[in-house]
């Protein structure tokens, strides 16, 4: 699974961008960590966002990469008791 450690949570949601998403689809689902908790996201709900439109405008990057798109997901992180039941 494609892990992304994202910086912010705005209004409950935190962004991807799309170049992770195609990652994550190529290794079998996504692993988002905001602030020490992780969000596992299923990679049909991936396969699904990418096939919608971006939530954001073309974004410039800061380090003279390619360009990207953000993908929102809301904020839903794996408690530790969802932890002990899969165990």
């Amino acid at each position: 699974m494609k892990t992304v450690k994202v910086k912010k949570n705005w209004h409950g949601k935190v962004s991807v961008k799309d170049y992770d998403l195609h990652q994550a689809i190529s290794q079998g689902g996504l692993i988002i960590i905001h602030d020490g908790y992780k969000m596992e996201v299923d990679i049909e709900v991936v396969k699904q966002k990418l096939k919608g439109n971006p939530d954001s405008p073309l974004q410039r990057s800061k380090h003279g990469t390619a360009p990207y798109y953000l993908y929102d997901f809301t904020w839903n992180p794996t408690t530790n008791e969802q932890q002990r039941r899969l165990l």
